[in-house]
């Protein structure tokens, strides 16, 4: 990468670092984050059925697991 390049990558990192609770693996070469849920939560049907038509069932899914886990308003 160009020395533009790589001031893009670290500015990306830092503000991942500074506005995120996500960690850098290094082994992988990727953010990571854990959900704390709860073992009793449960999906309904609506979502399932949409998880299950849409294009990308699993990015739809994750979509999903953001919306109710992660809150954005401390970030």
């Amino acid at each position: 990468m160009t020395d533009f390049e790589n001031s893009i990558v670290s500015a990306i990192r830092d503000c991942i670092d500074r506005h995120t609770y996500c960690d850098w693996n290094e082994s992988e070469g990727l953010y990571c984050c854990e959900i704390y849920a709860d073992y009793r939560d449960e999906a309904d049907n609506k979502s399932v059925c949409e998880w299950c038509k849409s294009k990308t069932p699993f990015i739809r899914f994750y979509e999903d697991l953001q919306e109710w886990y992660f809150d954005y308003s401390i970030m």
